[in-house]
């Protein structure tokens, strides 16, 4: 039977963590753990690591001081059982159901790699959600942009750990691995939402895409690295200017099901 390895790093997490863990406890697919990375938190969330670890033995804490999430990240697979891994912020949550969901669909494709899906982003301060739903895309479409949050993906651990979080990354490790990923192992794509992202001001995700930042440099960093061919340097170009960059999207979205640039 597989089982679900879910790695959560976290720090300072205690608005929104309760939610994530709990996201994880309602599963209705049991055979799972839970790895909360945390040892540096200095508001309330080692009480309620604590807490949730003492009600229920599959949420392992690992009291690790780390440099970063992809360093917190590779240090949790070490103590990864589970042949699926997933990650979660502590500002994300799962959708009910999608662990049973995902194991339905693995029956059919035993031998897979990863696979991806939707999710939604949460903008509290206004009550909005945007629906992502990056459909099927190929290796040049990774030149356009990172279509697929970490938070909605499953990995097979062997591969993973094969590969691992590439730790000069701090925002744009998982953009990092699906570039490597790719070239030699296509994702699958399930139709159903995973999970749902909170989008603060000081999340990850919001600080990678805020111009100027660390994290947009090294986004940049990123597909420039990758940029082999003609075709995609000029990918990496047009994407440096807004308008084209907002048509190049928009094509995406007209084609996404069968893109094959």
């Amino acid at each position: 039977m597989r089982e679900f390895s879910i790695l959560l790093p976290c720090y300072n997490g205690e608005k929104y963590l309760e939610q994530a863990i709990n996201s994880v406890l309602k599963q209705d697919y049991k055979n799972w753990e839970l790895i909360i990375i945390d040892g540096k938190s200095t508001d309330n969330s080692h009480k309620i690591i604590s807490k949730y670890s003492r009600l229920d033995m599959r949420i392992k804490w690992l009291k690790y001081k780390d440099s970063g999430v992809s360093n917190a990240l590779n240090y949790a697979l070490d103590f990864a059982k589970g042949d699926v891994i997933g990650y979660l912020g502590f500002d994300d949550y799962y959708q009910m159901g999608i662990f049973k969901k995902i194991i339905n669909f693995l029956e059919k494709h035993q031998n897979f790699s990863w696979v991806y899906g939707n999710s939604y982003s949460i903008y509290p301060d206004n009550g909005f959600r945007v629906l992502i739903k990056p459909g099927r895309f190929s290796y040049n479409a990774l030149f356009l942009g990172n279509f697929v949050g970490l938070q909605n993906v499953f990995l097979n651990k062997e591969i993973l750990m094969l590969y691992k979080f590439d730790e000069n990354n701090k925002y744009s490790m998982d953009y990092e691995l699906w570039f490597r990923l790719f070239l030699k192992y296509r994702p699958l794509y399930i139709q159903e939402i995973i999970s749902y992202n909170i989008q603060q001001k000081n999340n990850i995700s919001s600080q990678s895409s805020k111009k100027g930042m660390s994290g947009m440099v090294e986004v940049e960093n990123v597909v420039k690295t990758n940029a082999e061919t003609s075709f995609q340097k000029l990918l990496v170009l047009l994407t440096r200017f807004p308008r084209f960059k907002g048509v190049l999207f928009r094509l995406y979205k007209l084609v996404n099901s069968s893109y094959c640039i």
